[in-house]
């Protein structure tokens, strides 16, 4: 409840429970696990990694960006076969 007067914000509800671990971190475990999952395999080049899920390659600064990067390409591309990881990413796939 918001009052007009004092400015101040009063929230009810249940006690907050506080749990270690940042948001960030436990985002990026949400990612790195749903990856490997769908078999992501990762790789290194130039100081930049590579995650392939499936037919999609997609690169990042670190693992957890080359993974949400591929996640989401495959999620949004691979059940209605569209562009391959080479006209989306300018990059050749990798043969399997």
């Amino acid at each position: 409840m918001f009052d007009t007067v004092s400015k101040k914000l009063t929230i009810f509800g249940e006690e907050l429970e506080v749990v270690g671990g940042s948001f960030h971190e436990s985002l990026a475990a949400d990612v790195l696990q749903d990856a490997q999952k769908l078999g992501a395999a990762f790789d290194i080049q130039d100081g930049r990694c590579s995650c392939r899920i499936g037919t999609f390659e997609l690169v990042g600064e670190s693992y957890v960006e080359a993974a949400l990067r591929a996640l989401i390409t495959y999620r949004s591309h691979a059940s209605s076969n569209q562009a391959p990881c080479s006209e989306i990413n300018d990059i050749p796939c990798p043969s399997r």
